[in-house]
């Protein structure tokens, strides 16, 4: 509940959704979300960008996410466009440079085109969660292996291994497993 929601609430507001208990429990929403056009800075919480980006389809028009500054949390931003586009929806992204050099902006244009289905649709394994086995394995002496888990994947936590061979880990990578 003391989550800050800032400056998504913002955002919501004025795209016309009512949000009352702020900061407690439990958090109410009503009216209906309008496409247009929401900007967040890139330091805040990847699930605020993603939550727009999923809510987009679902709107009666085009959506724009602007995010100024760098996405703190880019590699989660980009799992929610492979998602949208798993289920039929294209995401155009365009990046370029904002006030200064030092602020890049970054543009993600959805169609309020709904979902499809993609059939059938096989979901990655948690890097986050993989993560704490994969270093216990390194402190322990019996290997450990993970499956389910994309070496390939967006995902960030993935540099886990990086980190892990850095302080003298041996990593394996299998099809699916580390």
């Amino acid at each position: 509940a003391e989550r800050p929601l800032a400056p998504l609430d913002a955002e919501l507001i004025a795209a016309g959704c009512e949000l009352s208990g702020i900061g407690a429990f439990p958090l109410a929403t009503r009216g209906r979300m309008r496409p247009g056009r929401f900007e967040l800075p890139g330091d805040v919480s990847s699930q605020y960008i993603s939550g727009i980006l999923l809510a987009a389809p679902l709107l009666p028009g085009p959506v724009e996410v602007l995010v100024r500054g760098r996405i703190e949390s880019q590699p989660y931003v980009s799992l929610t466009v492979r998602a949208l586009e798993a289920f039929g929806v294209s995401v155009r992204t365009r990046t370029f440079v904002g006030a200064t050099a030092e602020e890049p902006q970054t543009l993600f244009i959805v169609e309020g085109e709904g979902y499809r289905t993609p059939g059938s649709l096989a979901v990655e394994g948690d890097w986050s969660n993989a993560a704490f086995w994969l270093c216990a394995g390194a402190l322990g002496t019996a290997p450990l292996t993970v499956t389910g888990i994309s070496p390939q994947s967006v995902q960030g936590d993935r540099a886990v291994t990086a980190a892990l061979v850095l302080f003298g880990a041996k990593i394996m990578r299998g099809s699916g497993s580390i």
